[in-house]
C-alpha cells in the first residue's frame, strides 16, 4: 500500500470535479495519451486509458465509484502488465487553505509460484517506489494545472 498526500489552494468542489471527469486527465497528468469514457452516470464511470510509461505504452480499464465532493474510486479491471491488481482511492478534505488530496494506492504483483522469495520482495519493492514516483508526480501536475494564484 502507497499513500501520499497533498494540500490544492482550491475549492473542493472544484477540484473534486475537476479531477472526477476523467477527460481531463489527458491535459492535467503527463503521459495520458487517450482516454475513453464507456459508461458515465456522475457515481459510476467504466474508461479506457492509453498511458505512456516508458519503456511501454499502457492500456487500462478500469471503473471509477465517485461520491461527489469526498472520495473517488477506481479499480483497473484490466492493469498495465506484470500488475494483477491497481486500485486507487482518492479522497478530497476542506481545509481553510484548501483542499487535501489523499491517494492510497493498492498493488500486486503477477508472479509466479517457482520465484524465489527474495526476489519477489525486491520486485515488490521496485514496483512501489516506480509507483510512488509516479503518483507524486501526478499530484504535482494535479496541484500546478487546478491550484488557483
Amino acid at each position: 500500500m502507497i499513500t501520499n498526500s497533498i494540500l490544492i489552494h482550491q475549492n473542493i468542489s472544484i477540484l473534486y470535479t475537476a479531477f472526477a471527469n476523467l477527460s481531463n486527465w489527458q491535459g492535467f497528468l503527463d503521459g495520458i495519451l487517450n482516454v475513453q469514457i464507456l459508461y458515465n452516470d456522475g457515481y459510476h464511470q467504466e474508461f479506457l486509458m492509453t498511458i505512456n510509461r516508458p519503456p511501454e505504452v499502457q492500456k487500462v480499464r478500469g471503473f471509477c465509484f465517485c461520491s461527489p465532493n469526498s472520495r473517488i474510486e477506481i479499480f483497473q479491471v484490466e492493469p498495465p502488465s506484470g500488475f494483477q491488481k491497481i486500485a486507487d482511492i482518492f479522497t478530497f478534505e476542506e481545509w481553510n487553505e484548501g483542499t487535501k488530496v489523499t491517494v492510497e494506492r493498492d498493488f500486486q504483483l503477477t508472479t509466479s509460484a517457482s520465484t524465489e522469495p527474495n526476489l519477489v520482495d525486491s520486485a515488490y519493492e521496485e514496483a512501489r517506489l516506480m509507483l510512488s514516483s509516479y503518483l507524486i508526480k501526478d499530484l504535482t501536475l494535479l496541484k500546478a494545472n487546478l491550484e488557483t494564484s
